[in-house]
């Protein structure tokens, strides 16, 4: 039998769509995720002195270190700051959380953590990418971009913008 469920535990919202026998295991399993360790490793991401420390929080830290460090290279590297976690509502798709977090100017952030064991213990580790926005075009290449735009009334249109032919 399948059923559709929205669980309730705690802070956690969870909508899914199961076979009954195992919604009791995806609770369980859910129910598991630890806003303690959450919080402390956004904690840690968030107030790193360094991008090399920062980088200690991160998903895939051999991939994305060197985008890091070429992205936080523009600026002079300032962390964000850690002011609160949001402890709910939690969206779950297997081993990464979404959730908010709040950083030191007070704006309210989504962030996707991936659940991770390392060095033998459980931690979150985010997802830095989807953190900054990061592209591998920088927005003056992308807004140098020529785009045309066909309108609604044309039945050859189907809502989607063409690249311009050059």
């Amino acid at each position: 039998m399948i059923s559709r469920m929205i669980l309730v535990l705690d802070t956690l919202v969870l909508p899914f769509l199961a076979r009954a026998d195992e919604s009791e295991d995806l609770v369980r399993y859910y129910a598991s995720f630890d806003p303690e360790k959450m919080e402390r490793d956004l904690r840690g991401f968030l107030n790193a002195k360094s991008v090399a420390e920062k980088i200690k929080f991160v998903r895939e830290p051999g991939r994305v270190a060197l985008l890091m460090k070429a992205y936080y290279a523009k600026d002079a590297y300032q962390p964000e700051g850690f002011e609160s976690f949001k402890r709910g509502p939690f969206n779950f798709r297997d081993r990464f959380v979404f959730c908010s977090v709040e950083t030191g100017d007070f704006l309210t952030r989504p962030v996707t953590l991936k659940r991770s064991l390392k060095d033998g213990k459980e931690h979150y580790l985010i997802d830095w990418e989807s953190w900054v926005g990061y592209s591998e075009k920088t927005p003056e290449v992308i807004e140098a971009s020529s785009w045309i735009l066909l309108p609604k009334d044309d039945p050859t249109a189907d809502d989607q913008a063409e690249p311009a032919q050059k």
